[in-house]
Formats: structure tokens, sequence, C-alpha cells
């Protein structure tokens, strides 16, 4: 049997309407998390066993994060399409107002900094932008509305003093803050989990454009190919992680404030308001579609043995000291064990979520060691001064592009093959099993054992908790006397819904118990956490673990199912009710069961990922009828 269950049976004495003040969904879901983490911490620390690590190991990584990333292996680059809109002069450089298609429809608007007087080649730098935007008011039919200048905009004082000191420097807009204004925020605020279900992530957006610039800058005259390195700070400093690390062009990294590990995102943050995790301080590009149960040190060791630079503050709310610091020790680690130490460093400053002089000198300072040796040490050139709106590169949108719904069709890149009249792919039940936890808190095995409440049922009806390693994962409500022949038991969304249908009179169908699985009744999530709200992050928090909320509810479900078989209880006649999200979590649970192969009645099964709860990556092979063709006795009403 996969994992381990304990059955404490236990009537609740208190009233019916209290039952949901038990908290056991907010502790069950704490007790996952640490148990994963740890776990994930483990299965990331691996390495340390086969030092050296061969090659082989670490490209099977690569193409793992390009797995979580969205981004398909051996995707055809398509023509840049490079157009170059004007330029604007001064003194000791000149910016070239430039746009590309990083995949057709797929705009990337950008300023590209050239100090004059260039003798030769030069390095380069790719500046991947954060959150920060600039807007200019226009009008439109009348109207004054905002007009998004990009995010290079606000972080041009990067380009200018870059180019004053002999380097080429692109800075391109992000998906969600460019001249086209996508969006970052689809799980963030959106209710778009749906993008689980597809393994999209603007993360892989992100990733590509920079991969893409790349390529423009290696083919351009002014630039040295074989010196080129990427920075940005915030939600660029986890570009700068994402494109180094996928990318082997890239000679030289420095993330700035934007690394911090499973644990400080999800379990421990530095400050009052994310002493919980920082993932609500986060939008979506910081994070992976985590099928492959990757922990952020991986970024960093993945750059070895390029030179790499980590730099922070120590007063940063969601980039804590304690969230950059572990995965710094696991990289320094992997850059020893390659024979290379000096090509990894770490840089704190002080402050807190700020784009400090200091933090900019010792960015400068690293490009220079690595991209510029030979220099005696600079200090940075200030800023020039430059209109904001002069660094607009469009004046119109495109009429094809394709960046402000990147969400509808990024991941189709990456599409495996449908099933057709219900013969499903062969690789479904893997990706299938992937999305569902194989254990939920990985403790050794505890001997199954049952305790008998001692108090009387309430109006004829038994609860019961269901234990694993002394943590409730579900509850159960059953009849005192069961009425029914086959067993039938319900998966309930609510309380009222449970009580009426144990205490129904109808034969046909009559439910003899009802299941709550982690989010629903008793298991309700009510989390305390003073920025999370409902379930909501909750779902965020799953993801991050390489699963989703059904995935866990799916385990919960075949874990009773397996306790059932290895009991002998109900096996050969067991029946299950379930409805809408449901449905498809009792659809996902009989597909996977190695044992018992219950029979199904399922009412509202969702038509398709949107309207579906999701499951990682499995909209990528296939629809959710697709689950309802493995076995069969499936009534659909």
């Amino acid at each position: 049997m996969t994992g381990t269950l304990v059955y404490f049976i236990s009537v609740l004495c208190y009233p019916f309407g209290q039952v949901g003040t038990s908290g056991h969904g907010d502790r069950f879901f704490e007790a996952f998390q640490k148990a994963q983490v740890g776990r994930i911490e483990l299965e990331n620390s691996i390495w340390k066993m086969y030092i050296p690590v061969p090659e082989a190991e670490v490209n099977r990584w690569r193409k793992q994060l390009a797995v979580v990333l969205g981004i398909p292996e051996n995707l055809p680059k398509t023509p840049l399409l490079v157009e170059r809109t004007g330029s604007v002069e001064t003194a000791n450089f000149r910016i070239e107002k430039i746009v590309f298609q990083s995949r057709p429809g797929l705009y990337v608007t950008g300023n590209l900094y050239l100090p004059k007087n260039l003798i030769k080649p030069a390095p380069a730098v790719l500046y991947v932008c954060g959150h920060g935007n600039a807007y200019e008011e226009v009008l439109e039919d009348g109207k004054k509305i905002k007009r998004s200048l990009g995010s290079k905009v606000f972080y041009r004082h990067h380009g200018t003093r870059l180019a004053q000191m002999g380097y080429v420097c692109l800075v391109i807009d992000t998906l969600q803050l460019g001249e086209i204004e996508g969006t970052h925020h689809g799980t963030y605020n959106k209710g778009m989990f749906w993008w689980q279900s597809m393994g999209y992530t603007p993360a892989g957006v992100e990733c590509y454009n920079g991969m893409r610039a790349i390529d423009f800058l290696q083919s351009i005259k002014e630039v040295d190919p074989n010196r080129i390195g990427v920075t940005g700070r915030s939600g660029g400093g986890a570009s700068t992680w994402w494109i180094a690390a996928m990318d082997t062009r890239v000679k030289c990294a420095i993330g700035v404030a934007g690394m911090a590990d499973l644990r400080a995102h999800l379990l421990s943050g530095d400050q009052e308001r994310f002493n919980q995790g920082v993932i609500t301080g986060h939008c979506d590009c910081m994070f992976m579609v985590n099928s492959e149960r990757m922990d952020f040190c991986r970024l960093g060791q993945l750059c070895a043995p390029r030179p790499a630079m980590l730099i922070n503050t120590d007063q940063d709310p969601i980039f804590p000291v304690g969230g950059f610091r572990r995965p710094s020790n696991e990289i320094k680690a992997f850059y020893k064990a390659t024979g290379n130490p000096e090509c990894f460093s770490v840089y704190q400053g002080r402050g807190g979520h700020e784009d400090t002089e200091d933090l900019q000198q010792a960015a400068f300072d690293w490009l220079e060691t690595w991209l510029n040796p030979g220099q005696p040490p600079r200090k940075l050139a200030p800023g020039v001064l430059l209109g904001e709106w002069s660094l607009r590169v469009l004046q119109t949108k495109p009429k094809d592009e394709k960046n402000t719904r990147a969400h509808d069709w990024f991941w189709k890149e990456a599409h495996a093959q449908k099933s057709n009249g219900g013969q499903t792919p062969n690789h479904f039940l893997e990706v299938l099993n992937k999305a569902v936890p194989t254990r939920l808190f990985w403790n050794p095995k505890e001997q199954i054992t049952k305790r008998k409440s001692l108090v009387a049922p309430m109006e004829g009806i038994w609860a019961w908790e269901i234990v694993e390693n002394e943590v409730v994962i579900a509850h159960l409500w059953t009849k005192a006397i069961p009425t029914s022949q086959p067993r039938n038991l319900l998966l309930a969304e609510d309380f009222e819904g449970a009580y009426l249908a144990l205490r129904s009179q109808a034969k046909e169908s009559a439910i003899d118990e009802v299941l709550f699985l982690p989010g629903k009744g008793p298991m309700a999530f009510s989390d305390k956490r003073s920025m999370d709200q409902g379930d909501y992050q909750i779902r965020r928090r799953a993801a991050l673990l390489g699963t989703t909320i059904a995935g866990v509810q799916s385990r919960v479900l075949l874990n009773y199912l397996n306790h059932l078989w290895d009991n002998g209880k109900g096996v050969s006649s067991l029946q299950i009710q379930a409805k809408g999200d449901l449905a498809l979590v009792a659809a996902c649970a009989k597909a996977l069961s190695k044992g018992i192969k219950p029979r199904l009645t399922l009412n509202e099964y969702p038509k398709s990922w949107k309207e579906a709860p999701p499951l990682l990556r499995v909209g990528l092979v296939a629809e959710p009828e697709d689950l309802l063709h493995i076995g069969d006795s499936v009534i659909i009403k």
C-alpha cells in the first residue's frame, strides 16, 4: 500500500453546525507543506553523493528546467524580424529603439544602448526588468488614458550607466509591463489556475524572450558574441537565473534580489507579514510549474562553472536573508565540486527591496572581472537623465500581436497529441502519476489501528477522523447501520449536502458514508495568514510542491481505497458519487488505483481544463474526459 493510514474512530462531540471549526484542513496542509519542502530539499541535494556530478545528470536537470518553465525541447527558432523604429543621441552613447518577435506575434520591445567610438566588438549585457513601469497620458477617443512605455524605461539608468563604461546594453520589456501589456498574474489574483494544467508560467515566456535577445545581441557587429552577461533585479533577478541556467551562451550572470528557496516561499520569512512564507509577495513570473520538484538552488547550479553572483540586501521582505543564503550555500558547494569556487559569489548589501548604489557597483565589479578583465577598478558612471517618452518603441500596437494572450497559446508549443476515441497516449498515466503526490508526509510506515469511540452516535451518524502519521487527512461520516448494498460513498463538498445525503430516505443510490477530503467540510482551509485568503494562495503553494489541491485530494482518496483493499472491506461492491471538482478527483483516483476500481456516478463533470480543478501538466496530454476512459463503470449525470 502506498502511504499509511491510521484510523482514529471518534465521534465529534460538538454540535453539527460547529464541525467546521476544527481547523483540521489548515493543520493538514501545514504538515503536508513542511514534509514536502523537507523532502524536495533532500531530493535536490542527492548530487552530493556523486561528485564529480556526471555531465549527463546536469543535462537532465536542464531538461527538467525546460519542462517546468514550459519551454519545449528543440523548439525551432523563428526569424526575429528585428525592426529599428528610431534612435536617441547623447554625448557618449546612442540608443536604438528596437522590437523583435521571439515567436511569431510575440513582440519584444527594447532599448539598445551603444557606446560611441567603439574600436572593436564590446562586451554586452542583457538587462531584464522587474516590475517597475512608466506610462504616458494620451488621448484615445477623446478620453485620457495611460499608455505603457514599458519596464525598460523604468530601468533605463542601468543602460545609460553601462554604455558610458563601454558596454553594449540591451534593456528589454517584460511581458506584463511592456509596451504591449500581457499578464503575469493568472494565478496570483485572476483565478486562472488552468495555467497549472497546461504547464504554463510567464517565467517561461520571460526566459525564452531573454534567450532570443541573446540571439539578437550575437548578431550585431558591436558585440563580442563570447562576452555576453545577463542581469536584472527583483522579477528581473529571477529572470536572470532562468536565462543563465537555460542558455550556456551567458558568460556572466548577476541575479539581484531575485532568489528565495522553497522554505522561504512556503514556510518562513523574516518579517511578520511574511512569517509563513513570502509567496504572497510574488507574482507568477517568479515560479515554475514544479512537476519536477526543483528547489531554486538548482538554477544557480545550472550556471556552473560559468561566473554567477547573487546580490541581495539584509532587509528585503520578499527575498529574506535565510531565503537567499540557504540556496547560495548549496550553489557554492556545487561550484566547489566543479573545481571553480571562485566563479560564484554572494554580495549582501544594506537596505530593503531597493536598487541601491552599492548593489549596482557590486554588479558592475563582477561584470568587469569576467567580461572585461584587466581593467583597473572603476566607479560606475552616473546615470543620464532621459525623457521617458523618448524611449518608446511602438507608435501603435501591431495588429498581429499575441502578447496579450500569451497564456492561451505559448504552452501549445509543448502540447502533445491528445487522445482520440478514448485511446489515451502512452505517457498519459505517467503524467497523471506525477501530478499526484506519491506520499503525503514521507514518514516511516505506521501500523494501521482502530480506536473505538466511547461516545454514542449523533442522530444515527458516526463521525470518524482518518489519520496518517498523527495528522488528520480526511473526515468520514457513516450511518451507524448501513442500509444499502452495494456500499455507496459520497465525496462531499459541504456539511449540508453530506447531512442530507445520509438522512435521505431514498432507496435508490442511498448513501452509506460520506468522505470529506482536504479543503472540504471539516477539512476546509480557513487560512489565517495575513496575506492568504481561503484556499487561493494554498493552490499556488501546492503547485510549488509539485502537485495541486486536486492532486492531494486524489492521494488522500487513494490512501482510503488502499486501506479498504488491505482490510477487505467493500472491495467488490464500492460505489462513489461525486460532483463537479470532486468528480474529477474520483476519476483520477480510480484511474491510478492499483486495487479497488469502484463504480463511479458523477454529476457536473468538467468538460475542459478551464472548468476543471488543475492537475499539473495533465492538460498537455489529455482532456478531463480522458480520465473516464481508464476502466469502466462510470455513470455521468
